[in-house]
C-alpha cells in the first residue's frame, strides 16, 4: 500500500527564512520520492516502514532537519536541530534505521510513532512539526520555525 504525505511549511520570523537546501528518501519498503507541487513538498512512499527527510539552512547559516515517515502502518515525525553545514541528510537518514545488525541511534523515536514533535535550537527558535491524518493514506505535516 503507498503512502503520501504533503509537506506544508510555514514560518514566522523572516529574519530566520529557512529553505530547503536537501531532500532524502529512505530505500526501504519500495522506496519514497519527492516531488513539489503547488508549494507543498509531497513525499510519496511504496509501503510503510520508509520516510523521507527534509534538511532547511537560513542566511546565517543554521541548518535543521524534518524527519516524516510511516512504520508499522502508522505515521512518525522528528526534528533534528542545531546541525552543522557537514551534518547532510544524506549522512543523517540512515540513523533512523537497523543497518546490518546494529540499530540506528535515531530508531527509536521511528518506534514511537509520534504524531508531533517540538524542538528549540540554541538560539530559542521553536521547530515544530504536527502530522494530522487527512485519509486513510496521507498525512499532512507542517514544519513551523518560528
Amino acid at each position: 500500500m503507498a503512502y503520501t504525505i504533503h509537506v506544508r511549511v510555514i514560518q514566522s520570523k523572516p529574519t530566520a527564512w529557512y529553505s530547503i537546501v536537501e531532500k532524502t528518501a529512505w530505500h526501504f519498503a519500495l522506496g519514497a520520492t519527492w516531488r513539489e507541487v503547488d508549494g507543498e513538498q509531497i513525499l510519496t512512499m511504496g509501503d510503510s516502514g520508509t520516510s523521507g527527510l527534509l534538511r532547511f539552512e537560513n542566511p546565517q547559516g543554521d541548518f535543521f532537519i524534518v524527519a516524516v515517515g510511516v512504520h508499522v502502518y502508522k505515521r512518525w515525525c522528528d526534528v533534528v536541530p542545531d546541525l552543522k553545514s557537514t551534518e547532510t541528510g544524506t549522512a543523517i537518514h540512515p540513523t533512523y534505521y537497523p543497518v546490518g545488525n546494529v540499530l540506528g541511534f535515531r530508531y527509536e523515536i521511528v518506534q514511537k510513532q509520534l504524531a508531533t514533535m517540538e524542538k528549540k535550537n540554541s538560539k530559542g527558535e521553536s521547530i515544530k512539526s504536527a502530522m494530522t491524518l487527512a485519509l486513510v493514506q496521507e498525512c499532512r505535516f507542517t514544519p513551523n520555525a518560528n
